[in-house]
């Protein structure tokens, strides 16, 4: 079995740090440096796994202070199924949206 790469490791150990509630929306990640120091990686690869952390929309940057956990998003129970008049077109011939010039 193949080992995961260090950066997804350490997202993986943040992104856990987070579920578990230890880090709460709104805190602050531990640093950059802290994260260096803690898995004694290079400044590169804490970068790409708060990069990853970013991507997964767990963490959001805020310059010159570092990264902080973000918000989840508020979930919205939308009912996505079309209504009848969003059918009506159904069965007739394709009209272009446009307006005649």
């Amino acid at each position: 079995m193949a080992r995961l790469p260090l950066y997804i490791q350490i997202a993986n150990a943040v992104a856990k740090l987070i579920s578990d509630g230890v880090l709460r929306p709104g805190e602050r990640t531990p640093s950059l440096r802290a994260v260096c120091d803690q898995h004694r990686v290079s400044m590169s690869t804490a970068v790409q796994a708060f990069v990853e952390l970013e991507s997964r929309g767990l963490v959001e940057p805020q310059p010159k202070s570092g990264f902080f956990v973000k918000h989840p998003s508020p979930k919205t129970d939308l009912d996505l199924r079309p209504t009848p008049s969003a059918c009506s077109h159904v069965g007739q011939p394709w009209q272009s949206p446009r307006q005649p010039v």
